[in-house]
């Protein structure tokens, strides 16, 4: 297994574009672990994996909750913190997905999670995985 990074310009654009190529350049089988804000960002480049081998996981927290995690979240007021950083994506992953060309299901624990990708895999070509997480217990079990 090889494992590969890209941060993307500001942290998260053109990942989608990235894993597409490397699908094409190694013709393997290609996983790739994207959060919401970068998909959205890069939501053009989903027509790249079409005739790919290759499953897009997309952990939907509700827009960028990374920011959650920095010491200036819990002084700013929500409104201003959702509308300036967490910019919750509105759109719909799987419909997105259809829209594409790619096989989508969605997964709302590991048990799915983990259903999803073999079954993926099994069957080959494009698929998205839209993984949805909850935000507040991500961040306790973060902070835990």
């Amino acid at each position: 297994m090889t494992l590969h990074g890209n941060r993307g310009a500001s942290g998260i654009d053109g990942n989608i574009a990235t894993a597409a190529g490397i699908a094409a350049a190694t013709d393997a089988p290609t996983a790739l672990l994207i959060g919401d804000q970068a998909a959205l960002h890069d939501c053009g480049s989903l027509a790249l994996l079409a005739d790919r081998n290759i499953v897009a996981v997309v952990i939907d927290n509700g827009g960028g909750g990374i920011f959650d995690h920095l010491p200036f979240a819990q002084g700013v007021p929500p409104e201003l913190f959702q509308r300036g950083w967490t910019a919750p994506p509105q759109v719909d992953f799987p419909t997105l997905a259809t829209a594409f060309g790619l096989s989508q299901i969605v997964a709302k624990d590991a048990n799915t999670l983990r259903t999803a990708l073999a079954g993926a895999f099994a069957s080959g070509g494009a698929w998205l995985v839209h993984v949805v997480i909850d935000r507040a217990v991500s961040r306790s079990r973060f902070a835990a």
